[in-house]
Parts: structure tokens; sequence; C-alpha cells
């Protein structure tokens, strides 16, 4: 358990609104066996909210194997939290996908569990890290994600907080405010 004396709130604040979601899913996508992007070997991809997904036809229509695709939904799909507003929830989607072959119905199946299987590993790496922030994980059901790309989806919403640092110029120079 960690126990934060009022001086280290804003620092320990400051280090948990560091969320780079591409980052994290590009890390993610490197590290997952199941997955194995690098530089040489293209198996992630980038989306926002508004993507169509013939666009992802597109790109996937040159890779043979398992892929991670990151969904930002956070710049169109931001919910503002009561009446205060002092948070902001972001919403991201992580998709694993693997191509399938329509006169094979068991790759459908394979692919699915192969999805399910990295995507509940995705989902305890948030949870590890980022648990306080994480507000909501869920994992759907497998469908068709692009052309023969047959996969899962997780979408989860973290909580961006905003600075609590306080500023000492808005008080009267007697004392200090902690």
């Amino acid at each position: 358990m960690v126990v934060l004396y009022p001086k280290a709130w804003h620092i320990y604040l400051s280090r948990m609104n560091n969320f780079d979601f591409y980052t994290f899913a590009e890390e993610m996508a490197r590290s997952l066996r199941g997955i194995g992007h690098s530089d040489s070997r293209c198996r992630f991809f980038k989306a926002n909210g508004s993507d169509e997904y013939s666009s992802l036809d597109e790109r996937l229509s040159s890779v043979g194997s398992t892929v991670l695709i990151a969904v930002n939904r956070g710049d169109s799909d931001t919910q503002r939290n009561g009446a205060d507003h002092i948070e902001e929830r972001c919403g991201y989607v992580i998709i694993i996908a693997s191509p399938t072959n329509d006169s094979q119905p068991d790759s459908r199946i394979t692919a699915v569990t192969a999805a399910d299987a990295m995507l509940k590993q995705i989902r305890n790496v948030l949870l590890r890290r980022y648990g306080n922030r994480l507000v909501q994980a869920k994992i759907y059901p497998g469908d068709v994600i692009a052309d023969n790309f047959f996969g899962k989806a997780l979408e989860f919403v973290m909580t961006e907080y905003p600075s609590f640092a306080v500023d000492q110029n808005f008080f009267i120079a007697d004392g200090q405010i902690d």
C-alpha cells in the first residue's frame, strides 16, 4: 500500500497522468509473443474513433499474421464526470485480430481464443500499472475486424486527473499552504 504525504500528492498525480495510449499499445504489440511487432515486421496499427474500416482493410491487406490495432476514442468520445468537471474520461480500444480462412471455420475459433488470451493479459497489465485510473475494462465477443481478419476487442476507460499542485502566488505571503 502506498502512503502519500500531502506534499507528495502532486508528484504522484503528475506521474499517474502520463498515460500515452499509443506508446502503451505499441509496447504490448512488441511484447506479446503472439504478435511480435518490430520495425521490420509491422503488426501494430493506429486508428482514431473516426477512422473508416475500409482504410483499415487496406492497411491490413499486406499482413498475414496476428495484429494489434489501437483505437483512440479520446478525441471524439470524451465524457465529463458530474457537475464539477474535475476529471476527464478517455476511451480506448485495443483490437487483436488474426487472418482467417472462410473454408476453415475453426480458424475463427482459433483467432478468437488467441485474441481473448492476449487481451486478458493486456487488461492485467493495465490493472497492475494504472488500476486506480482504470474505470472500466470490457472484452467484447469475437467479430470480423477487417476483410478476413477475425478477433476481439478490449475497450477501457481511463480517468485523467488534473494537476492538484498549489500555486503559492495565490495566497498571502504570511504562511505556506501545504
